[in-house]
């Protein structure tokens, strides 16, 4: 999955080549970053977004949306790793 913030520059540096070579499936591999259904057949989700309350508080209804959907496993991978509100 996806924030919207940070979706341009890693699909700058990222192939979908190089994601399919890793599992990620072509289509409906990438989803969007937002409170919603996750298919059955995922078990384990990465998360790429910015670091702030307002996705923080999207992760927690992501999670809480899909707890009844099987055991699945969240990888929150916060970038950038640091901002100013942060130094």
């Amino acid at each position: 999955m996806l924030d919207i913030d940070v979706r341009t520059p890693i699909n700058l540096v990222i192939e979908k080549k190089m994601l399919s070579e890793h599992g990620v499936p072509e289509e409906g591999g990438i989803l969007p970053f937002e409170p919603m259904p996750i298919p059955n057949n995922y078990d384990q989700i990465m998360i790429f977004l910015k670091p702030s309350g307002q996705n923080l508080k999207t992760l927690k209804e992501l999670i809480e949306y899909n707890k009844d959907k099987g055991n699945k496993k969240y990888y929150p991978c916060f970038w950038p790793k640091r901002t100013i509100i942060c130094k």
